[in-house]
């Protein structure tokens, strides 16, 4: 829905946050009360960010980073950020480098909620092979 609309609709976010709710009993990596301080602490960091930078960060983004960081650690989650961050930016330089229709640079906006979900990912996975 992200690539197409560039939306995250609340409906998913619901739904995410019921399973991580679940799975965070299951798989008890930490207190409930850590995992829900680190999701504040990223919630408010990236909405300061989007009132900074005039909106250029949906609140879909900022309820997924905050659904993120309450299934991963402080850590964990700042991992997945930079990849999700170094990835979204190494696409829009492809992007804006084989841009041949000479489009301007807003309609060039890419959406940032398929890089999150890679860098949960390869994050999860780099977790499992015991790369950190």
């Amino acid at each position: 829905i992200d690539i197409r609309k560039k939306i995250i609709p609340n409906w998913l976010i619901i739904m995410g946050v019921c399973a991580i709710i679940v799975f965070s009993f299951v798989f008890s990596s930490g207190s409930f009360l850590q995992r829900l301080l680190v999701s504040a602490a990223y919630s408010l960091v990236l909405v300061l960010l989007s009132l900074f930078l005039k909106n250029k960060i949906g609140m879909g983004d900022v309820k997924f980073v905050a659904l993120i960081a309450f299934s991963y650690n402080l850590i964990g989650t700042w991992i997945v950020l930079m990849i999700a961050c170094v990835s979204g930016l190494l696409w829009a330089a492809v992007r804006f480098l084989f841009n041949n229709n000479n489009k301007p640079a807003k309609e060039l906006a890419i959406p940032f909620a398929p890089f999150l979900t890679a860098g949960m990912a390869i994050a999860a996975f780099a977790k499992y092979i015991k790369v950190w």
